[in-house]
């Protein structure tokens, strides 16, 4: 019997830009479960002593995202699960897909900021997740034409 996963042919690049995107998205996941996790109380409690055994305190941003580890987990779970949804629909060539990754990965970029506020370290890190992403989101564009 006949594989028909692809009536149309896929380019090589593009199927390993899926399956990256794939294995990214199961990465983030993975994260907000960590980050679900760090979420604890008494994680926030031993991370403060540890900054005041130091001689300096716990920086805000840290002390705001332990504080809303949970939030931010799951937000982010559900964020990633859509993106790993969009790139497996851009491999079966919808168009649709590229349209719930652009929305995934956007949002994911604005979780922590929303949560943390704008320090310098969150803006630092939202710089950079902006020219990352941008660079995926265009080279999907790239191939929207394969995509119905």
């Amino acid at each position: 019997m006949e594989n028909r996963m692809f009536e149309k042919e896929v380019p090589g690049f593009f199927k390993v830009l899926c399956v990256l995107s794939v294995i990214g998205g199961f990465f983030s996941i993975l994260g907000a479960v960590f980050s679900m996790f760090m979420s604890d109380p008494n994680t926030l409690a031993a991370m403060a002593d540890i900054f005041e055994q130091s001689g300096q305190d716990m920086p805000e941003v840290l002390s705001q995202g332990l504080q809303n580890g949970k939030a931010i987990g799951i937000i982010t779970a559900i964020f990633a699960l859509l993106s790993i949804t969009g790139a497996v629909f851009m491999l079966n060539l919808k168009k649709i897909g590229f349209y719930m990754y652009v929305v995934a990965t956007i949002s994911i970029m604005l979780v922590q900021p929303l949560f943390n506020g704008f320090d310098m370290l969150t803006v630092g890190g939202l710089i950079f997740s902006i020219i990352w992403n941008t660079l995926w989101i265009v080279s999907y564009g790239v191939h929207l034409k394969y995509m119905k």
